[in-house]
C-alpha cells in the first residue's frame, strides 16, 4: 500500500501574497494595509509578525476564513464591519452595522477638543452629540482622567456600540449615554463646559458621489441634507443655551464648508472666538467656536 504525502498547510505569506493580489484594485497601499489587519486579527499577530512569522502554518478553518474577508473587501464592504473592530486614537473599537466607522481625520477633532478642555476650570464636562461608536468621547476621556462625559444618539445600534466600548475601556463611571435627536430629549436645563459633534455633512451631491463602502454605512450617520448643513443650523442654534459661560462648541466638517459654517455662527451672535482647523491635507476640518 502507498501513502500519498499530506498537502502542506498555507502559510503567513501564502495568505498575504494571494489577498494582496485579489485586492491590488483597491490600491497597493490599501491591498497591503487590508491584509496586515486581517492576518493580525485572524492569527492573533502584531503588524511586525505578519512579516516575521511568515512561515508560519494556518489551519484549513482559518484560511477559509481569511479568504472569505478578502473576498467581502472585493465587494467593498468596510474591514471594521468584517472583523468587527477598528483602532481611533490608537485604542481598540467594537464595530458593526449602525455605526459610522472612524476616519483618521476625526482625530483632528479630538486634537482641538482636547486643547480647549485644557483651557476650561476643572472639573469638565463635555457632551458628545451623535457619538456613534463613542469613538470621539473614549478618546477624550482617556486623555484625561478628570473628564466627565454625556454620550449622545438616536440609533439604539450605535449606542449598543457605544457602551459596549465604554465598558471595555472601563470608563462606566465617567460616562453616560442618552438617547436623543441632539438636544431634543435631553434635560432642558443640563449644561456642558464643551459641546464636541462630528455631524452627518454629506450633501445630496455627496451621496451620489461617494465611495461604496459608504453605501454600507448608516445613511442617518452621513446625510446632512441638501447642502449637507443642516445639523450645523441646528447645533449652532442650540448649543449656546446648553453651554456653561466660556464653554466650546467644537465640530468636524466637509470639504468646502468651513466658510458657510463659519457665517452662520456669526450671525447667530452667539460665539465668540471663532477657530478652523486643517486636517493633514490642508482641508479645513474643525471648527471651533466660545459661548459669549
Amino acid at each position: 500500500m502507498t501513502f500519498s504525502p499530506p498537502i502542506p498547510l498555507p502559510k503567513v505569506q501564502d495568505l498575504f501574497q494571494w489577498g494582496k493580489e485579489k485586492l491590488t484594485p483597491l490600491g497597493d497601499l490599501e491591498a497591503q494595509a487590508s491584509c496586515e489587519w486581517m492576518l493580525e486579527h485572524l492569527l492573533g499577530l502584531s503588524r511586525s509578525d505578519v512579516y516575521l512569522q511568515k512561515h508560519l502554518p494556518v489551519s484549513p478553518d482559518q484560511e477559509a476564513l481569511f479568504r472569505g474577508w478578502v473576498e467581502r473587501c472585493i465587494l467593498r464592504e468596510p474591514l471594521a464591519y468584517i472583523l468587527g473592530e477598528s483602532f481611533f486614537w490608537n485604542e481598540k473599537l467594537a464595530m458593526g452595522p449602525g455605526c459610522l466607522v472612524p476616519r483618521p481625520e476625526t482625530e483632528i477633532l479630538v486634537q482641538v477638543a482636547g486643547e480647549k478642555i485644557k483651557t476650561l476650570p476643572r472639573p469638565v464636562s463635555f457632551l458628545d452629540l451623535g457619538t456613534g461608536s463613542g469613538a470621539i468621547a473614549i478618546a477624550l476621556l482617556k486623555n484625561d482622567s478628570r473628564v466627565q462625559a454625556t454620550l449622545v444618539d438616536l440609533s439604539l445600534e450605535a449606542l449598543e456600540f457605544a457602551g459596549k466600548n465604554i465598558r471595555q475601556h472601563g470608563l462606566e463611571d465617567r460616562a453616560t449615554l442618552l438617547r436623543s435627536d441632539l438636544f431634543q430629549d435631553l434635560v432642558s436645563d443640563q449644561k456642558w463646559d464643551l459641546v464636541v459633534s462630528n455631524p452627518p455633512y454629506l450633501s445630496a451631491a455627496d451621496l451620489e458621489q461617494m465611495e461604496p463602502e459608504l453605501r454600507y454605512e448608516p445613511r442617518e450617520a452621513l446625510y446632512g441634507g441638501s447642502d449637507g448643513l443642516d445639523f450645523y443650523r441646528r447645533l449652532i442654534a442650540d448649543s449656546a443655551d446648553r453651554l456653561n459661560a466660556g464653554g466650546w462648541l467644537v465640530m468636524e466638517m466637509g470639504i468646502h464648508q468651513s466658510q458657510a459654517i463659519r457665517k452662520t455662527l456669526e450671525l447667530s451672535g452667539l460665539y465668540q472666538e471663532i477657530e478652523i482647523t486643517k486636517d493633514y491635507l490642508g482641508v479645513d476640518r474643525v471648527i471651533a467656536a466660545q459661548k459669549k
